[in-house]
């Protein structure tokens, strides 16, 4: 499926370009994001969407969401 992705992340918003395949989700190839300062999280906001765009392997097991990339893992609870 493509389609377009919005983003929270803390403070800021994000969206971009999306693919979701069989078992990968692709953001971007970039995320437009706005760029207020995170006082409360700086710098995971930054290191979030970073780990977050371009390609990642996933996997959905229950309500546990995993996006594996050389970048990092992100882990999602529904």
């Amino acid at each position: 499926m493509d389609g377009r992705a919005s983003v929270i992340a803390d403070c800021n918003r994000c969206n971009g370009a999306a693919v979701v395949g069989d078992n990968s989700v692709t953001l971007g190839p970039a995320l437009a994001c706005t760029r207020a300062f995170c006082s409360t999280s700086a710098p995971f906001d930054t290191k979030f969407v970073q780990i977050l765009g371009t390609e990642s392997v996933a996997n959905v097991d229950g309500s546990l969401l995993t996006l594996r990339s050389e970048r990092g893992i992100l882990r999602f609870r529904r």
